[in-house]
């Protein structure tokens, strides 16, 4: 569909059913994918924290657990919504927040289904918090023998970076 065929869809599953997680994350979505700017990863930030609100209305207690597994399919629109969030706000330079996200979601997810361990990591090398940003490769690769390009070469600037202190 176009972006005008997706946005009336949108708006008739919304008008449907309010509290449909799936179809605020893909309005966020839409907010940041055909919308260039920092005023619309705003907007999707608020869209997903709407989102946030739907699915803590909806599924009680289950940002509470230990662990929310991503093979529960009723599970990924909650992950979603949170994962949107936080990384609007690390787009935003809100980083402090996007962090604490972060956290939550490898915290409950420790699979990682989501990719958020890299972008933690990066998040952790911008405030320049390289001890934990090493210890989440530790935890999550094979720490300095990881064969992810993105760990070795945040090694390669924790390195320099801690060289040039």
């Amino acid at each position: 569909p176009t972006l005008p065929e997706k946005m009336a869809l949108l708006q008739q599953a919304l008008r449907i059913f309010p509290f449909s997680v799936d179809a605020l994350n893909a309005w966020a979505d839409l907010y940041v994918r055909c919308f260039p700017g920092l005023e619309n990863y705003e907007k999707a930030e608020q869209t997903y924290q709407l989102a946030i609100r739907a699915a803590d209305w909806l599924w009680p207690g289950l940002k509470d657990q230990d662990e929310i597994e991503w093979g529960h399919v009723e599970h990924r629109p909650f992950l979603r919504a949170y994962h949107g969030r936080a990384v609007a706000q690390s787009h935003l330079g809100n980083l402090a927040p996007a962090l604490e996200t972060f956290r939550f979601l490898l915290r409950v997810n420790p699979n990682d289904n989501q990719g958020v361990r890299t972008l933690l990591f990066d998040a952790l090398l911008q405030l320049g918090k390289y001890k934990e940003a090493e210890e989440i490769v530790e935890q999550h690769s094979d720490g300095r023998n990881t064969t992810s390009a993105e760990f070795r070469w945040g090694f390669v600037v924790i390195d320099h970076l801690k060289s040039n202190l």
